[in-house]
């Protein structure tokens, strides 16, 4: 019997995952606070659109500047800024909530995994001049994102 070498392919994911953009810098447009269940539990999480700006291309996001839609989140920083834009937004009857930026950071979590959440960007940081255009460019090409906000 003869070896013949097979070529395997690695699994992918279907979306971009927290992990993958660990590190960078982006802006996150809140959309909703949800609950799923797992485990057997229910838990939150934040749905949002997610502009990812610096870095190299994934393999779900083929260029960067690149608008992730629909991400979910999990860590509790995440959700609490999301929530916040959330009901300031319904407070002050916004078409949307605002968006809130930085870079995604990761720690060792307290269960043994990692443990996501946002550092801000500094008032003078380089990145800010990109993270306004690649904002207004989103809010122009993206008018359900009142109609996603009012579901």
């Amino acid at each position: 019997m003869t070896e013949e070498i097979i070529e395997i392919e690695d699994a992918q994911s279907d979306f971009v995952r927290i992990a993958d953009i660990d590190k960078r810098a982006v802006v996150i447009f809140p959309i909703k606070i949800g609950e799923a269940k797992g485990d057997g539990e229910t838990y939150p999480f934040l749905e949002a659109d997610v502009i990812v700006l610096d870095g190299e291309p994934l393999e779900l996001l083929d260029a960067v500047p690149g608008v992730v839609r629909k991400m979910r989140f999990t860590s509790s920083p995440m959700i609490r800024n999301g929530e916040r834009q959330i009901e300031k937004a319904k407070r002050e009857s916004l078409p949307f909530p605002k968006p809130y930026s930085g870079r995604i950071n990761s720690r060792k979590g307290q269960k043994g995994g990692r443990a996501y959440g946002i550092d801000a960007f500094d008032k003078d940081d380089s990145i800010r001049a990109l993270m306004i255009t690649e904002a207004s460019k989103y809010i122009h090409e993206r008018p359900a994102l009142v109609d996603e906000f009012d579901e």
